[in-house]
């Protein structure tokens, strides 16, 4: 498996867990949106930072291997 799917797993799995502990807890009001937020603004900076420069040294590794 690629190391970029593996950080799309662990970001996946990071938001699931968020939005069952925002359930268990029975966050409401403000608090959720705050929350919300948060969550999507982790997902997008993951998917920035992380994932996009794991990708491009994948392909450059294959690049360099054929």
């Amino acid at each position: 498996m690629k190391r970029s799917t593996k950080l799309r797993l662990f970001g996946g799995v990071v938001i699931v867990l968020d939005l069952y502990l925002m359930g268990l807890y029975n966050v409401t009001g403000n608090t959720n949106i705050i929350n919300t937020v948060l969550l999507f603004t982790f997902a997008y900076f993951f998917e920035k930072k992380i994932v996009k420069p794991a990708i491009e040294l994948e392909k450059s590794e294959n690049d360099t291997n054929e």
